[in-house]
């Protein structure tokens, strides 16, 4: 991850968008580093790479981060900042792909409050409930959801993504879309105090990565 970021900011190009979507579903076990698996990948990844890349968004006029977060985050529960040094525990993994999630919300809701962030537009959203390879790792029956017609294709799973990276609408910054419009957040998701932890959270864990 920080290498990347750091070829591409050798390459001393403006960057646009910046659109953090790699994740894990239904995989058990830690990061290499000793978080939850989901989190780790999902979350702290994504985090540090925005963190890496925001000084080129910053002098990028008109940039945008987007985090590909789910409505799964309404399935997030959060116990202690501890519990992510744990191995994931539930059978499908999908409660920690939902805290993974809510993560993701919570990440783009307080850059938004943050100076460094400020000439920079975020959003996160909802991509809807999509086939891909992502499912081939929850157990049965879980995985058979993918045989349920009405499951987005990739194609129509990218339109939100897409509406947030380039829509002239003018959004309140940091807004969580689903369906390319507007849409209500989890109770937990609007807590701005766990939202601040975790930032705190967040820069201590990717630190070493910062050196």
């Amino acid at each position: 991850m920080k290498h990347a970021a750091q070829e591409f900011l050798s390459f001393q190009e403006p960057l646009d968008i910046l659109i953090n979507n790699a994740g894990v579903l239904g995989q058990k076990g830690l990061t290499k580093d000793g978080y939850e698996l989901a989190f780790g990948t999902n979350h702290l990844g994504h985090f540090l790479m925005t963190h890496l890349l925001q000084p080129v968004l910053s002098n990028t006029p008109h940039s945008r981060i987007i985090n590909v977060a789910s409505n799964a985050h309404r399935s997030g529960n959060f116990t202690s900042w501890n519990a992510l040094r744990t191995k994931t525990s539930s059978f499908s993994a999908f409660s920690e792909y939902g805290f993974s999630k809510l993560a993701n919300i919570w990440h783009i809701k307080e850059l938004v409050t943050l100076p460094e962030y400020q000439n920079i537009t975020a959003y996160s959203l909802h991509p809807g409930v999509i086939k891909t390879g992502i499912w081939r790792h929850m157990p049965q029956p879980f995985n058979l959801l993918t045989s349920i017609p009405v499951l987005k294709n990739p194609k129509e799973g990218s339109q939100t993504t897409l509406f947030c990276a380039l829509t002239n609408e003018k959004f309140p910054n940091g807004q969580y879309f689903s369906d390319c419009k507007p849409a209500a957040l989890s109770p937990l998701a609007q807590n701005p105090k766990l939202q601040k932890e975790l930032w705190d959270y967040s820069m201590k864990a990717v630190s070493p990565f910062l050196i």
